[in-house]
């Protein structure tokens, strides 16, 4: 139902988040590009087109978001987590952030 989509040091927090919500029984997925440029849309189709909704996970104002919103198919929703200020992004806002996305959506 929801893919969390992260790139560099937000993997380990978005891999724990996941593994932590599917053995609770959430539907959820990872998607990890190794570069951002050129951006895998084929693959990233490929892989989430089941999926409802993206959560976006990224160390940033939202750069990885954008070829999100491009790359999906469909009406799939797209939420954004971002955090700039030298703080990690944690598995608890993770899994947090999905939650509120399958709650309204």
């Amino acid at each position: 139902d929801v893919v969390v989509v992260d790139l560099g040091v937000v993997g380990r927090a978005a891999r724990r988040a996941v593994r932590e919500m599917r053995e609770a029984g959430v539907k959820v997925g990872l998607f990890r590009p190794i570069t951002l440029w050129p951006f895998p849309t084929e693959t990233f189709r490929k892989l989430t087109k089941k999926a409802k909704h993206f959560v976006v996970a990224e160390m940033n104002a939202g750069q990885i978001i954008l070829e999100i919103g491009a790359a999906k198919v469909g009406k799939q929703t797209v939420t954004g987590l971002n955090r700039f200020d030298g703080e990690p992004i944690s598995p608890a806002e993770i899994k947090k952030s999905v939650m509120e996305v399958l709650d309204h959506g």
